[in-house]
């Protein structure tokens, strides 16, 4: 994590910018939000589309593989928890070759796009290749399993927009939380989108954008 977030700032030190405008997606969301908590002066604006809620764990509102678990299936469900038993079973991870990792990577985004067709949105296809290697595990084992950063983005003097996908799995009130967490931060549910407002409303998302950061 620590080093993903340094890696914004060598980006912003290449580009010979003074401030950024960071628009984060999902996980990316939440290294955005770190940096701004870590470089607050270097931030002009942040905008956060469908953020994972990953800010505070054990996650208030049950987390993404509990939000996951509840719209598969009856019998996709044993499957999936066992799937999720093994993601946190490190010795047995680090010992997975590169196309293993790719594949165990690659399960996760078909439960993933199970779930979302019952909520009314699709998953964009994943490209194997883009999954492999052991970095997905890292950074999200890397989380831990209990911290709040939420006392961090009271430094974030930046305006901040949440962008949240009324069909999202995850709730609306998880994207409110995070919101809150941020002294100047409010929240734009685009109700017919879900985790990928972007792809799913493309017009509406621009606009939703343009406006905000048109404002600043």
């Amino acid at each position: 994590m620590t080093a993903q977030v340094a890696a914004i700032e060598r980006i912003r030190r290449v580009l010979g910018e003074e401030q950024l405008t960071l628009v984060g997606h999902s996980f990316g969301a939440l290294l955005a939000s770190l940096y701004a908590a870590e470089f607050p002066e270097r931030v002009k604006a942040l905008v956060l589309v469908a953020p994972a809620d990953v800010l505070e764990l054990p996650s208030p509102h049950g987390g993404f593989f509990q939000q996951i678990n509840a719209r598969l299936p009856e019998g996709k469900r044993a499957e999936f928890e066992s799937y999720r038993k093994r993601s946190f079973q490190l010795d047995s991870l680090l010992g997975k070759t590169e196309s293993q990792l790719t594949a165990f990577n690659a399960e996760f985004a078909a439960y993933f796009a199970i779930a979302a067709r019952t909520a009314h949105f699709e998953v964009p296809p994943v490209e194997p290749s883009s999954v492999g290697g052991f970095a997905v595990q890292a950074v999200y084992l890397g989380l831990g399993a209990r911290h709040d950063w939420r006392p961090l983005l009271r430094e974030v003097t930046a305006p901040v927009l949440v962008v949240h996908g009324g069909r999202d799995l995850t709730p609306e009130i998880a994207s409110r939380d995070i919101a809150a967490a941020f002294p100047h931060a409010r929240v734009e549910v685009m109700k017919d989108s879900g985790h990928f407002p972007f792809l799913d409303a493309p017009d509406a998302f621009a606009k939703v954008l343009g406006g905000f950061l048109a404002g600043k």
